[in-house]
């Protein structure tokens, strides 16, 4: 005999399971669906556990990287700072020179031909320990196109540069590889060339890229 539609319609979730399961009792039932309840919430604590256990040592991993690179970026910059106090010393112990007196002698120690110069050694090193007056040779701005910066412009050129054969209007893009975007990137940039011996300059003028080689000794 079966119940009219209305009466399955009225019966409860858990009482239709019951009649369902007739003839293993309502009780055994309830008993094999609740253990089963139980078995599938063991299963999702265990996978959540797992996932927690994973993400935490991809964390771990991803923190110990971070760290990685805090200390090499502390090492850099102590190394910078170092080099710029040995700088200042050896400038305090400098000979005060003027400008004039910089520039002295600067068409016997720079010679250029074919897009390549060369300086003296101890011109050089005259001008390394006068970074002061030897950053006065030159004024410089960042140059941008579409929106994004691609090197420094020369504003002003005065003895040096011109004597290198750099003048105003030229970009300079590059040096030995280095991109120079910004006037706060040359600092840097020089504490980490100044014992080069040779220095490669890329520079554009009037829209056409140029080079220009410049060999210390």
């Amino acid at each position: 005999m079966f119940a009219p539609p209305r009466m399955i319609a009225a019966m409860s979730g858990r009482w239709l399971a019951c009649a369902l399961l007739g003839v293993l009792g309502c009780g055994a039932g309830e008993e094999a669906a609740t253990r089963l309840d139980v078995e599938a919430a063991k299963e999702a604590v265990d996978r959540t556990q797992q996932r927690v256990a994973e993400g935490a040592k991809v964390a771990g991993a991803r923190l110990q990287g971070v760290r990685s690179d805090l200390e090499r970026a502390a090492g850099q910059i102590e190394g910078v700072a170092v080099d710029a106090a040995q700088e200042a010393v050896q400038q305090a112990g400098a000979p005060n020179l003027d400008e004039a007196a910089l520039v002295a002698g600067a068409e016997a120690a720079i010679t250029c031909a074919d897009g390549r110069c060369r300086v003296t050694r101890d011109y050089a090193a005259r001008l390394r320990s006068h970074m002061t007056l030897l950053a006065g040779q030159a004024r410089v701005q960042p140059e941008t196109r579409n929106g994004r910066a691609i090197g420094m412009r020369i504003v002003e050129a005065r003895k040096l540069p011109e004597l290198l054969g750099l003048r105003a209007g030229d970009v300079i893009t590059r040096v030995n590889g280095v991109v120079i975007t910004s006037v706060q990137a040359v600092p840097s940039l020089y504490f980490q060339l100044r014992a080069a011996q040779s220095f490669r300059i890329e520079y554009e003028r009037a829209g056409e890229a140029r080079k220009l080689v410049v060999d210390v000794g």
